[in-house]
């Protein structure tokens, strides 16, 4: 019978105590992170070779026409293309959904789901609603249950025994903040926005930039900063208006999937490549320190506002991060530094 407990702490792996373990690896000066269930050796990995994904069928409606769906699949598109040199996995479009579920239901049917969260749960549910409570508030809503300053959000549910990923659903946060801004999602490859003056036509927050680092946590991977600031890596756990160079796979990142999902073999565990390591990137290079709290259905996800893009998961384990913005534009998203 698969863990059904759940628990909250940093994706992002900042500042972490020496406690911490997971599989760490650096290539050529990309460094990649396997996620680990918590406590544990083991690492996150899907058992099948083919990872099919829904697209929800509001879609964004601050997009224009269906271009946010056409940037989330080339951002799969661009981690198919990873696979293919190596690995036999398989990343496919499915169906359309609507009202789509986030999480995992124990008696199915469960989905991959990509979401666009236009509405803050503060905003539409009624304060005494029990969802409140039991922590599906934003799938009875359809709305942004999570910090104000998270871009994107990965949930992933896996078996504590195995580390078998079950299910993984990304949602990205349209919703309108505190201060009546909100992350502008769009889908043109240039010229960048500038802070103050954000539209669709010029680059605020990227979709396929952003799709393309959540699904590298769909895969099993979690945040990394290189050592060298010349260098980016896909799965940075911040993100600055205009930014795209996360359309590109990362060396470290497309190695780590190749190492993940060898082509023709099992999903590799940690302990098979032996590359655990007790401390991993125990500095901050400048972002401020986070703030997690664990516990049961229902725990909140504390901490100091932020632009971030994360991994949630859940029953597994539920996985939660956020980054801090440097600077502000007015109606649009808070610039943060990297995802």
């Amino acid at each position: 019978m698969r863990a059904a407990a759940r628990a909250a702490w940093c994706a992002a792996l900042l500042l972490a105590p020496a406690v911490a373990r997971a599989q760490f690896r650096v290539v050529d000066g990309f460094p990649y992170l396997r996620t680990t269930v918590p406590g544990t050796d083991k690492c996150l990995a899907w058992n099948t070779r083919e990872i099919v994904y829904q697209e929800d069928a509001a879609g964004s409606l601050r997009t224009p026409g269906n271009t946010e769906w056409a940037a989330v699949e080339a951002a799969f598109g661009t981690w198919q293309a990873v696979a293919d040199t190596c690995s036999d996995m398989k990343l496919t479009k499915g169906g359309v959904m609507s009202n789509a579920p986030v999480g995992y239901l124990k008696d199915g049917p469960n989905e991959n789901v990509v979401i666009f969260r236009e509405a803050a749960c503060r905003d539409v549910v009624p304060q005494d609603d029990p969802c409140f409570d039991e922590g599906d508030c934003a799938s009875r809503y359809g709305c942004w249950d999570y910090p104000d300053f998270t871009i994107g959000l990965t949930t992933a549910t896996f078996s504590f025994k195995s580390g078998n990923i079950l299910d993984a659903d990304i949602e990205l946060n349209a919703s309108p903040h505190f201060d009546a801004s909100y992350f502008l999602f769009t889908t043109v490859g240039s010229p960048p926005c500038a802070p103050d003056r954000q539209s669709v036509d010029c680059v605020a927050t990227d979709v396929q930039n952003t799709l393309t680092h959540e699904i590298g946590h769909l895969v099993g991977l979690g945040h990394v900063i290189p050592e060298d600031a010349r260098l980016h890596s896909t799965m940075e756990p911040t993100a600055d208006v205009g930014e795209t160079i996360k359309r590109v796979v990362d060396i470290g990142s497309a190695q780590a999937f190749c190492d993940t999902y060898p082509r023709n073999l099992p999903a590799t565990s940690c302990d098979d490549l032996g590359l655990i390591t007790r401390r991993v990137i125990a500095h901050n290079r400048g972002i401020p320190g986070l703030g997690c709290s664990a516990g049961g259905a229902g725990a909140s996800l504390g901490g100091g506002a932020g632009t971030w893009l994360a991994l949630l998961g859940w029953g597994m384990l539920r996985r939660h991060a956020r980054s801090r913005a440097r600077r502000r534009g007015p109606g649009g998203a808070p610039a943060g530094r990297r995802q």
